[in-house]
């Protein structure tokens, strides 16, 4: 009788590799890269403080600029051009999640991960608000952005004039 050696089996992902060993393993979440640049890590751009802190614009006046812009929100995923624009023009950090929170905090209702699905569907929302027409923005989208930006300068103008 011949004598064999156990077999070993191995399952799951090891298997998958064909017997491979991992070493390392990375998990990268996310779009971490701007689409327009070349290893140049986005987050890494994003400015350090939390607005509505101590950032330059509070989160109450953002609502207050968007609750100027009823006319112009055609639906929930209207709050995104808000996030993005917050994010780009006012140095708020890339987090949808917290953005909505705190519009909750103001009495701004919308689903959990109505901004994160908007951006995820449409592509130019990734990019810097500046670069949206370029990238196929539609015309509803760039009238929010705009009337968002211009009810964000008088909010806070309103602000900067209250605290004096």
């Amino acid at each position: 009788m011949e004598d064999s050696e156990p077999t070993q089996h191995f399952g799951g992902i090891i298997n998958y590799f064909g017997g491979a060993r991992i070493n390392h393993f990375t998990i990268n979440y996310g779009n971490n890269k701007k689409p327009q640049d070349n290893n140049t890590e986005y987050h890494a751009q994003q400015p350090a403080e939390a607005p509505g802190n101590d950032g330059e614009v509070s989160a109450a006046q953002v609502a207050a600029a968007l609750s100027r812009c009823r006319d112009y929100l055609w639906g929930n995923a209207a709050y995104a051009v808000a996030f993005c624009v917050c994010r780009d023009v006012y140095g708020w950090p890339n987090n949808a999640a917290g953005f909505e929170r705190q519009m909750q905090l103001q009495g701004i209702s919308m689903p959990p991960g109505t901004i994160h699905s908007a951006i995820s569907r449409n592509r130019y929302m990734r990019m810097p608000v500046d670069k949206w027409e370029k990238n196929g923005a539609m015309q509803r989208v760039l009238a929010m952005k705009e009337q968002f930006m211009e009810q964000m300068e008088a909010a806070t103008h309103e602000a900067g004039e209250s605290s004096e």
